[in-house]
């Protein structure tokens, strides 16, 4: 019989294991492809769920500063109301509204929520944010504009509010 002398492997079976090991290579190449742009996918959409998550924060306390705001109006009436009452139905107008109002039946610091300072009270002209219209013998209309009315019997309160819309409230 014939012996052959067999010294590791053939040529043939060096070429698959070689083509095996490239496949996985490639196959390995690919899924981390996949995974990488996934991963930067998921980076874009992190990234768009924070600034959606930053602007209803935004808004949200857009809303909770004109709340604070209305609620701000309601004290100022009702104080005023109350400081009438105390002095013959007479209300008080001009710097005195923050004197005898304001510091007198307030016991809160009255600032604006987004300023941080005291509301400017004022009468006559139309008001910016921090500053509260009060005006003697006039009410508050559906659209939150002042009716004149024909007695100081009446006082509306209004404010401008974030979204650049006017918040009135009255004694009626």
């Amino acid at each position: 019989m014939l012996k052959l002398n067999q010294k590791g492997f053939g040529v043939v079976v060096a070429l698959l294991v070689i083509a095996a090991i490239s496949l996985l290579g490639f196959g390995g190449y690919y899924v981390y492809s996949q995974n990488t742009n996934t991963s930067d996918d998921t980076a874009k959409a992190k990234e768009t769920i924070q600034s959606n998550d930053s602007k209803s924060m935004t808004s949200l306390n857009i809303s909770r500063r004109d709340t604070q705001r209305k609620s701000d109006i309601g004290l100022l009436l009702a104080r005023s109301e109350s400081y009438a009452a105390n002095n013959n139905g007479s209300y008080p107008v001009g710097s005195a509204v923050k004197i005898e109002v304001i510091d007198k039946y307030i016991d809160k610091d009255f600032v604006d929520p987004l300023l941080e300072v005291e509301y400017i009270i004022i009468s006559g002209l139309e008001s910016q944010l921090g500053e509260i219209q009060y005006e003697l013998g006039n009410s508050c209309d559906e659209n939150d504009n002042f009716t004149t009315e024909s007695n100081d019997r009446y006082l509306a309160v209004r404010t401008l509010l974030e979204n650049n819309k006017f918040f009135c409230q009255d004694n009626t």
